[in-house]
């Protein structure tokens, strides 16, 4: 600091000097002027920095002193999970020296945003060690090369300069401003819904729609089958089943639509906007590439063909090329809000929240009847860390669209950031989250993420008597019902039957069929199961995972084998770069700040991947938990230790799996404390 002082000095000084009249005079005064400016701004940035250091230090003397302090940095799979087991085992263990371990996690978000908020949190919680086990999100996210800004070294070492470059980042997602911070005004009851109703059908389609863009997918089917079958010749109706179909992850159905829409005589340029939509569902770029630019040569102001062609840059780690296409798109038309939530969900999808919410707030002071838009934008709050901000919006928003279910469960969620998490029947959960039949089924499975089966099963069976004609709610209440806190493996296979009965294709119900036939270690069956939903699904992750826990049980290596090396290929080779870029970017700001990292490896797979992507840093302590999750379920079973497989070969740990999970990170960090780190 003194250094900058000294050269501010010296710049005025040179300024004085150099008032001569001639030009050369001026210009040097000018310079000088400006040098002066910016060192004075680089002073201020730096007092700033020093008294927000001493603030955090205020925070971290508020902790036990001289304890040892561990952040915990992952997804749902830490909040509320191992950290306070691992807090309670290392004060066991600790030989007299006292941890406090930080709940770092945050449920749904990827690596994207555990990076670009490590700074605030290590400022924050000032750790001596951090512990992380992320990267399970990051499948189909494109990885995003700027997430913390440049790796330049005037970036690290100039205040001045990281400050211009992160407000010309903002005033880019602003487009030089214009959309201001603060919040538009929900549309008022009745906006937008007075538009003439037009033909049946054509109210069938527009209600459909409007139904998928809130995710109410079945309620969109009726709806949307009921216009396909009132005009057969509407190559409208056959495009938006087309994108029903997509949502539903039936690519099988969705080809049939889409040469229903051929014959209906739909548009080229739609045709190959719709064929795109479907190859990047599949993962297809190449061919979804191939078709967009079709499209575009069809019609070149498609903004959907566009869009669908920036997604594909994306997806294929051209994330600057994607991001100055959507920004494109909206300067060339900034008055059209369509524009601007296409900029706000690629943001979005690539953990920029703070830039998604400039972006739909721009869009929304154009167009504010957009319900999906307006709960994007509540997201972004949550996902920014402001769930109060977050809540205050989801209340509007219930109170404008209570049939915005998304809006319900988001409203929860950020509840629960703020702790507000009492669901033993609280106002705000009565009058606010328990009122349609699939809130009720969301929550059910939230409880039974908790451990609250008491809570899960009263409120399924509530959704199941006020929809008895929905298989997800029999799928769901049989999985609540062969919990092994409940083991009620009768009725459990009941309710899965009359799942069947009304949907003999679903897979979900299959799926707890298949699981509810492991814990009652019925080999061969739970395998037949697991075999059907391949069938439908060839690289459904679960049931690949689950197929190889049946064949670790059957003693059948070389099926084993196979059904492991398919799961680990379903499960995300398109994650692996963006996971190893920012493991090494946390690595790198952990290293700056003096901090030892531990790296966690997931229940059940193997910690080789983690040590090749951190191969050559130094002190990083890795944690293994593949043999001993392997073997422990060898011995008990799965269930024993998880309450889910929603990853395949691994899901949510129970009490008694967090523990072991605990356990092992327990003994690398007293390990690493007592020696070298591995």
């Amino acid at each position: 600091m003194p250094a900058y002082c000294i050269i501010l000095v010296a710049a005025l000084d040179f300024a004085a000097v150099s008032s001569a009249h001639d030009m050369k005079g001026k210009l040097c005064a000018s310079a000088a002027g400006l040098a002066a400016a910016v060192l004075l701004l680089e002073a201020v940035l730096r007092l700033g920095g020093c008294a927000l250091a001493w603030g955090a230090r205020w925070h971290s003397w508020t902790m036990p002193a001289g304890a040892y302090r561990i952040l915990c940095l992952g997804e749902s799979t830490t909040r509320r999970q191992y950290p306070k087991p691992l807090e309670d085992i290392l004060n066991e263990r600790g030989q007299g020296r006292r941890f406090v371990v930080i709940d770092g996690g945050v449920g749904i978000i990827n690596t994207n945003y555990v990076v670009a908020h490590l700074a605030e949190n290590l400022a924050r919680y000032q750790p001596d060690l951090v512990v992380a086990m992320i990267g399970s999100n990051d499948r189909g996210v494109a990885y995003l090369k700027d997430v913390t800004g440049t790796d330049t070294w005037l970036f690290g070492h100039s205040r001045a300069f990281r400050l211009a470059v992160l407000l010309g980042r903002a005033a880019r997602a602003r487009l030089s401003g214009g959309a201001g911070d603060g919040i538009p005004d929900l549309p008022p009851p009745g906006w937008g819904d007075g538009a003439s109703p037009g033909t049946a059908r054509e109210h069938h389609l527009r209600q459909g729609a409007l139904l998928l863009d809130f995710g109410r997918v079945r309620a969109a089917a009726a709806l949307l089958g009921l216009a396909c079958r009132e005009a057969p010749q509407d190559p409208e109706a056959w495009l938006l089943m087309t994108r029903l179909e997509l949502t539903r992850r039936q690519p099988e159905a969705a080809r049939r639509c889409l040469g229903r829409a051929e014959a209906a005589g739909a548009g080229r340029a739609e045709l190959r906007a719709a064929w795109g939509r479907y190859h990047a569902a599949q993962g297809d770029w190449s061919a979804a590439r191939s078709a967009f630019r079709q499209a575009l040569a069809l019609r070149p102001a498609d903004l959907r063909a566009r869009e669908g062609l920036a997604d594909v840059l994306a997806h294929e780690g051209k994330v600057r090329e994607a991001e100055e296409e959507y920004l494109s798109m909206a300067r060339e038309a900034p008055q059209d809000p369509e524009r601007w939530f296409t900029l706000g969900r690629f943001y979005r999808a690539q953990g920029r929240h703070g830039e998604a919410a400039a972006a739909l707030r721009r869009g929304l002071r154009l167009d504010p009847g957009r319900p999906q838009a307006w709960n994007l934008l509540a997201q972004s709050f949550r996902l920014d860390g402001h769930p109060a901000a977050a809540e205050k919006l989801y209340r509007g928003l219930l109170r404008r669209w209570p049939a915005l279910f998304a809006s319900r469960t988001g409203l929860y969620a950020a509840m629960v950031d703020q702790g507000k998490d009492n669901m033993d029947g609280s106002v705000d959960f009565q009058e606010y989250v328990l009122r349609e039949p699939h809130d009720v089924r969301d929550l059910s499975l939230l409880a039974a993420r908790r451990g609250q089966w008491l809570h899960a099963e009263a409120w399924i069976r509530q959704a199941v008597a006020r929809e008895p004609w929905n298989p997800a709610g029999h799928a769901n209440l049989g999985m609540i019902l062969s919990a092994p806190v409940l083991a009620r493996y009768g009725e459990a296979q009941r309710e899965l039957r009359r799942a069947f009965a009304i949907d003999p294709d679903g897979v979900p119900a299959r799926l707890v069929l298949a699981q509810l036939l492991y814990r009652q270690r019925r080999w061969a069956e739970a395998a037949a199961q697991y075999r059907e939903v391949l069938a439908r699904r060839p690289t459904h992750p679960a049931a690949l995972g689950g197929l190889a826990l049946v064949y670790e049980q059957l003693r059948r290596p070389g099926l084993l084998e196979e059904a492991r090396r398919r799961a680990d290929e379903a499960v995300g080779a398109q994650s692996a770069p963006m996971t190893r870029e920012n493991y090494l970017k946390m690595k790198a700001l952990l290293d700056r700040r003096g901090v030892g990292l531990v790296a966690v490896q997931y229940p059940m797979r193997s910690v080789e991947p983690l040590r090749r992507i951190l191969a050559g840093a130094a002190g990083v302590t890795f944690v293994d938990n593949e043999r001993s999750f392997r073997e422990a379920v060898a011995r008990e079973g799965y269930f024993a230790f998880f309450i889910d497989n929603f990853a395949g070969d691994f899901g949510h740990c129970n009490a008694k799996g967090n523990r072991l999970l605990a356990s092992n990170i327990a003994d690398a960090v007293l390990a690493r404390l007592a020696g070298p780190a591995r």
